[in-house]
């Protein structure tokens, strides 16, 4: 119901973050502007995000607390209390914490992103990653994708995984737009949504073109659609090759990609 541009997105994260001295900051992502805000604004002021999602459970922030001594946490403002940080900043319905204790650690100078990543082991360690990573990733997948200013993705996976957020980097590099929802693919309210606001990107993970196989795509979709990426683990090759066909018929390029958080998002 609203949109921001480019130059208000900046100039809300740097009146956000300009007070904020180098360290990690805890965010507890949702897909809404909020999250975008507090992600683009502590990268641009030379702090190191730790993403996790806000719906986690308590003892999941309460241990990355723990194990990297964040010196700040942009979250929800109805998220639980967190114990040694004090209210520094508000944002909409976000807040900026602060440690109190002042006892805060040094951070690697090339490092510009903590995402964590259970791996195959089921215990969350974080992938360490620097400004170079990020760039020389998000320009490469652009380059190969053909993203421009006209392009428009939308929020459909979260900011906390390296996908969905390789999604918002390559908008933002390609100086597209992006619809952020917080709505359900199983809902004709997010379908309705790509189409008022012709979307042209959809990247999606094997469990939601499972889910959408039986769909008929209506023609004003087709019509918007540009591109079609799909990763996030295996597609049954006959899903692959009847998503594919659908886009081939429409002139839609169609991507089966293969991600990994060490690679960078």
């Amino acid at each position: 119901d609203k949109t921001y541009s480019y130059e208000e997105v900046f100039a809300l994260s740097d009146e956000l973050f300009s007070s904020c001295e180098r360290g990690v900051v805890l965010l507890l992502c949702k897909k809404d502007f909020g999250t975008v805000v507090g992600y683009v604004g502590s990268l641009r002021h030379n702090l190191v995000p730790l993403l996790i999602d806000s719906e986690a459970r308590e003892e999941a922030s309460a241990r990355q607390i723990e194990m990297y001594r964040p010196r700040y946490i942009f979250a929800p403002a109805q998220s639980p209390c967190f114990s040694g940080y004090q209210l520094k900043a508000t944002f909409f319905s976000y807040v900026l914490l602060e440690r109190s204790d002042g006892q805060n650690v040094r951070v690697a100078e090339k490092l510009c992103l903590l995402l964590p990543t259970s791996g195959s082991t089921g215990d969350p360690k974080c992938v360490r990653m620097s400004a170079k990573n990020i760039s020389s990733c998000t320009k490469s997948v652009c380059n190969y994708l053909g993203m421009g200013m006209h392009r428009r993705s939308v929020s459909l996976l979260p900011f906390h995984y390296s996908y969905g957020l390789s999604v918002l980097h390559n908008t933002m590099h390609a100086r597209g737009s992006i619809v952020l929802s917080q709505a359900s693919v199983l809902k004709r309210d997010f379908w309705q949504l790509l189409e008022d606001h012709k979307v042209t990107d959809f990247s999606a993970v094997p469990f939601i073109f499972e889910t959408i196989k039986r769909m008929r795509f209506s023609d004003t979709l087709l019509d918007n659609f540009v591109c079609m990426t799909q990763a996030g683990g295996r597609l049954d090759p006959k899903l692959t090759k009847h998503f594919f066909e659908i886009c081939s018929a429409n002139n839609i390029s169609y991507f089966t990609m293969y991600g990994q958080t060490e690679a960078c998002p």
